[in-house]
């Protein structure tokens, strides 16, 4: 991340979901592009280009059951006091 951008730390899922929505409003937040603008997913580039749909949705099944399997590495931390 660029030192000049302005981070945010999100504490709740609400809050998380209140900034998802916003920013996909503003069209932040998207599936790919409206038109080619030679920006591809990155499962759309290299090994994975020419794979089936059903073959990269595998891929993309595989990966995010990965990222769930960490134990609280990504999960949105409730701010207690102890």
């Amino acid at each position: 991340m660029s030192p000049s951008w302005n981070s945010t730390t999100i504490t709740t899922e609400a809050a998380a979901s209140d900034l998802l929505t916003e920013l996909y409003g503003k069209r932040w937040l998207c599936r790919g592009q409206a038109k080619r603008y030679r920006l591809a997913p990155s499962i759309d580039r290299g090994a994975t280009k020419y794979l089936s749909r059903l073959e990269k949705l595998s891929v993309e099944r595989q990966s995010i059951d990965l990222f769930g399997l960490r134990p609280g590495s990504f999960r949105i931390r409730e701010n207690k006091t102890p």
